[in-house]
């Protein structure tokens, strides 16, 4: 049976260094840690026979440095998806965030398809009520295109996660989406969706140690935090 694996990224520098952004001349796309490139690769065994034909990734450094891992452990290349990118909200930046270009990110990244182009235009500002219609659009097109020659891989963020995973299972609350948490949909033989995997880290041998743990789901309390 194909599954919709949907993951966060690794930890990212600018949540242990705060200083960071200070000094990075695209402080709104931070890089894994040493810990986030271990998730990375821990998330890479746990997948290695998943039957992953297809990954599509968010635009952001953080995310593209974690699908890495597994694209090169299993040789599946990199769809740069942003519809899978960060929530753009106005509170979170000032403008725009200014990101890698998809050419200097396939002249590091080989597994990086550059012939693939995104099913989503990247929009900014955005609003909660416009992020879960993009990422409603974005999970039904990729499952309905794609999900057909094996399992799909998305790795995103946080809040995206969640409203991607709630688009297939509406009625089921995903967990807080800590580092490298892997959500797993299976699909059933009426077409809807059951959970597998909720926010899973059980295979982390570095899991998140410490870090914001809200009592409900982020999207529903309101933005918080960017993830």
């Amino acid at each position: 049976m194909h599954r919709v694996y949907i993951v966060r990224h690794g930890e990212r520098i600018d949540h242990v260094d705060r200083s960071w952004k200070t000094g990075s001349d695209l402080p709104d796309d931070p890089f894994l840690t040493v810990r986030g490139l271990k998730q990375a690769n821990d998330l890479a065994v746990r997948l290695k026979d998943a039957n992953i034909t297809q990954i599509f990734c968010s635009p952001f450094y953080r995310c593209v440095q974690t699908a890495n891992e597994t694209a090169k452990l299993i040789n599946v290349p990199i769809k740069l998806e942003h519809g899978a990118g960060e929530f753009l909200s106005s509170r979170w930046f000032k403008e725009n965030p200014r990101l890698r270009s998809t050419n200097d990110l396939a002249n590091e990244f080989r597994m990086i398809d550059t012939s693939y182009e995104s099913f989503w235009k990247r929009q900014y500002p955005e609003s909660l009520e416009q992020l879960g219609a993009r990422t409603g659009s974005v999970i039904k097109h990729l499952v309905g295109n794609f999900l057909d020659t094996g399992s799909i891989l998305i790795v995103s963020h946080g809040h995206v996660i969640e409203k991607l995973a709630n688009s297939l299972v509406p009625t089921v609350r995903i967990n807080w989406v800590t580092y490298c948490a892997l959500v797993e949909l299976c699909p059933d033989s009426e077409g809807s969706y059951r959970v597998e995997a909720n926010g899973d880290t059980s295979y982390l041998s570095e899991p998140e140690n410490s870090g914001f743990r809200p009592k409900h789901s982020c999207l529903a309390n309101g933005v918080t935090t960017k993830t």
